[in-house]
């Protein structure tokens, strides 16, 4: 029997079901050529691409094969994740790379993100149908500390940054953390790319505001939220798989394994209790 979901990075406005999307959000389409934001053809394949390069050997030792599906040419401002038998999907609609919001490196995040559905780990989605899934909060932390990680680790990534603006914050705690200047660099990097995410996710709600990484998220779950945290959050999350020093051929097959849990003596790069209960 196959086995059919999609897990949709936003709100699906077309005839796919999708568990969970934002508490209130305005779906959006951005139809080819209607203004000059955002990536370029060839980027937008470029990427995804690379990324999809990255990740077929380790499917394929799974007994799958990945399909990453480039809708340029769709409108819609979405991305879903999706399994039908031992096909894995990753399907990328074009709307969303020419969001005004989309950095080249906040789309990266975006397929990162998908790809976390599938290979983010713990914790999941609950229910028979859907339980192969990584859920939303981890998917996100999966998509900065093992995809990005794992894509830019021999790139220039102190060149990527030149004539960007870093937020203070998010310079200061990756000095922090990371002693030496190369990691910081990719640090910043990730951090950046889940700036990028992040606003796209404030735009895409009502009233939703621009997260910020010196305004953290202070509310505290009572239970592991599975579904798309609020933007704040979600920034929080990029941040903290930045900080993160597990390391990133390491499998997260449990709470504590291959991720930084406080009770393994981590001080930072934790899952934010904003969408994550610790049980140990």
């Amino acid at each position: 029997m196959k086995t059919l979901f999609l897990f949709c990075l936003l709100v699906s406005i077309d005839l796919f079901a999708c568990p969970n999307g934002l508490e209130i959000n305005r779906p959006l389409l951005i139809p080819k050529g209607l203004w000059g934001d955002g990536l370029s053809e060839q980027e937008f394949m470029k990427i995804s691409g690379d990324i999809e390069a990255i990740y077929s050997p380790e499917i394929a030792s799974r007994g799958a094969k990945l399909i990453v599906e480039k809708a340029w040419d769709s409108s819609t401002v979405n991305a879903y994740a999706q399994r039908d038998g031992d096909q894995w999907k990753v399907i990328l609609l074009g709307g969303i790379a020419r969001h005004k919001d989309i950095t080249p490196d906040g789309f990266a995040l975006i397929v990162c993100h998908e790809m976390g559905h599938h290979l983010g780990g713990f914790p999941r989605y609950e229910g028979i149908d859907i339980g192969w899934a990584t859920n939303e909060g981890q998917s996100d932390y999966f998509s900065v500390m093992k995809c990005l990680r794992r894509y830019w680790m021999d790139a220039d990534n102190a060149g990527a940054l030149m004539g960007k603006v870093i937020p203070v914050a998010l310079q200061n705690e990756c000095g922090k953390n990371w002693l030496w200047n190369r990691d910081e660099a990719l640090c910043i990097r990730t951090g950046m790319a889940g700036l990028s995410a992040a606003n796209l996710f404030a735009d895409l709600a009502w009233f939703g505001k621009k997260p910020k990484f010196e305004t953290p998220d202070l509310k505290i779950v009572k239970q592991t939220y599975g579904a798309h945290p609020k933007a704040q959050c979600r920034l929080d999350t990029y941040l903290s798989g930045s900080l993160c020093e597990a390391s990133l051929n390491d499998e997260m097959s449990s709470e504590t394994q291959g991720s930084c849990h406080e009770s393994l003596g981590h001080k930072s790069g934790t899952r934010p209790l904003c969408w994550f209960k610790p049980t140990l």
